[in-house]
């Protein structure tokens, strides 16, 4: 059925699968729904069978999910996809609704991959998997940047430690995991994630096979889910990501910067997804981080369900199980968290969007710092230029975030600095003759860069890049001087720059 919902076995089983934290008004509405449609019981009758007309357009409006109701509607594949000379392929109407959605009945469940794909045809076909994910604690992953050498030797000296280690193994020992006498006590947690067109230059001895996997997934794909333009980045081609990970496997919560067809191929996977406006209850990792993009909370669902934390949160949250067959759509930059609930093997279908393709354009504009300045110079001029962007920024792009609330966001959630009672001893020259004759300068050049951070469609995106934005321009400035005086400590020096901007730029933006 169009409206049906997403029934979680594991949570019915009482395991950390529990239910979140659902309003009463959303009570009151299912009830309701559930008496008109007692009432009225022939509305399937009316309902057309054509995709095509006004009337679908009015369903996709009434298919974005709303916050009180906690899960995601299934909607038929011919409500969504048109026909055309290549047969019947995605709708951009998808895209300018921008929300996830489950799309039941695609083409993907007539693949030769949802007969084949199985354990027994991997171990055969892919007999060897190299760069595997290991954890041997408690199933929960959180990605860092493995190329990032000298981020992740600063903060292993912070004493931060990786979720997970990176090993080769037979597909076999990989499988193990997925034993269902070893499901209750695994001796460790495993993932392989690799596109299809690396996998198909592997050699595997006299297994190799010139075409691998790719045999099983139909040649038009790129046709079916191609992103139109207008919402895809203008050089922009799809990526095929092969998924295989045991039972209890868990991506912490993360955002991708793509547009994300997800399809189930084999076992069962389960996802918490959350808007991009989230983000400033999700506690990220910094832009200096090699976790960037992910959230500092290993795993969401424990502590909305189990603790009954993040209260505000779990009213935001969306929730849906993936059976075989399924296909959910991610727009870019929505947040989710996914969990093998058994072995589990799935394909996304990634195409990167017009948005990083905008954010790009918009942090590779000039800023108005000059290399001959002292170091005094260019610290004062960070916090001023920084404090005028937030304040240009939040009167461009209409979002509902002062700038003093979008700093303290920057410093509380993602650089764990609180800035009220520190900062009251420091006299910062913001309001120095020095500075104001750059005033003029800075504005021209701060507003070129809000500017471009508004286009972005969702308030949400564009409140997380500018938060970027503004953390690297701070870690530029604070690099450079302590570089210079052999101190390798960037991170606290970034703070006090933008606890600077908070206490004494903006509050003197403000009395102008």
């Amino acid at each position: 059925e169009p409206f049906a919902t997403c029934k979680d076995p594991m949570a019915r089983a009482g395991t950390l699968q529990g239910p979140v934290h659902v309003p009463r008004l959303s009570l009151v509405a299912a009830l309701a729904f559930l008496l008109a449609g007692i009432a009225f019981p022939k509305w399937k009758e009316w309902w057309p069978s054509s995709g095509t007309g006004w009337w679908r357009d009015e369903f996709l409006r009434w298919s974005e999910p709303i916050d009180t109701f906690n899960y995601i509607k299934r909607v038929p594949w011919e409500y969504v996809s048109i026909e055309t000379s290549h047969g019947r392929v995605i709708d951009s109407t998808i895209f300018e609704n921008g929300a996830p959605i489950v799309i039941t009945g695609s083409p993907i469940q007539s693949w030769d991959a949802m007969e084949k794909w199985n354990i027994e045809y991997f171990v055969r076909k892919i007999p060897y998997l190299f760069g595997v994910f290991v954890n041997r604690d408690n199933g929960v992953f959180i990605y860092h940047d493995k190329h990032a050498k000298d981020l992740i030797k600063h903060h292993l000296e912070r004493g931060w430690r990786p979720t997970y280690q990176i090993e080769n193994m037979t597909s076999e020992t990989f499988f193990q995991s997925c034993i269902e006498e070893d499901y209750m006590d695994p001796k460790s947690f495993v993932y392989f994630s690799n596109s299809l067109e690396n996998l198909r230059n592997l050699k595997h001895g006299s297994r190799y096979e010139e075409r691998g996997l790719e045999q099983d997934i139909p040649s038009n794909t790129t046709k079916i889910f191609a992103v139109p333009p207008g919402f895809a980045s203008e050089r922009a081609q799809q990526e095929r990501i092969l998924w295989i990970g045991s039972t209890g496997v868990t991506n912490n919560v993360h955002f991708d910067a793509v547009h994300n067809f997800y399809a189930q191929i084999f076992g069962v996977k389960s996802f918490i997804l959350f808007p991009p406006r989230s983000h400033r209850g999700l506690h990220l990792f910094p832009r200096s981080h090699p976790s960037w993009r992910h959230s500092r909370i290993p795993d969401i669902n424990v502590e909305m369900s189990q603790f009954g934390k993040y209260f505000e949160l779990s009213s935001q949250a969306l929730r849906v199980t993936l059976a075989p067959g399924e296909l959910l759509y991610l727009p870019p930059y929505y947040f989710h968290q996914v969990r093998a609930e058994t072995c589990s093997i799935s394909i996304s279908f990634w195409t990167t969007s017009d948005e990083d393709e905008l954010i790009q354009k918009a942090t590779s504009l000039p800023v108005p710092f000059e290399h001959f300045w002292t170091t005094e110079q260019k610290l004062i001029a960070a916090a001023a230029f920084l404090s005028q962007l937030l304040k240009d920024f939040s009167e461009t792009s209409q979002t509902n975030q002062k700038p003093e609330e979008l700093l303290t966001t920057l410093l509380e959630t993602r650089l764990r600095r609180n800035c009220n009672l520190e900062l009251k001893h420091i006299k910062f020259h913001c309001t120095s003759e020095w500075l104001k004759s750059l005033r003029g300068k800075f504005e021209q050049y701060s507003q070129q860069i809000a500017d471009a951070f508004a286009k972005l469609r969702s308030k949400g995106v564009a409140e997380m890049m500018i938060l970027d934005f503004v953390e690297e321009l701070a870690t530029w400035a604070a690099k450079e001087p302590l570089m210079e005086n052999n101190v390798y400590n960037v991170d606290d020096t970034v703070s006090d720059l933008l606890c600077w901007a908070l206490s004494s730029c903006l509050p003197s933006m403000a009395s102008e």
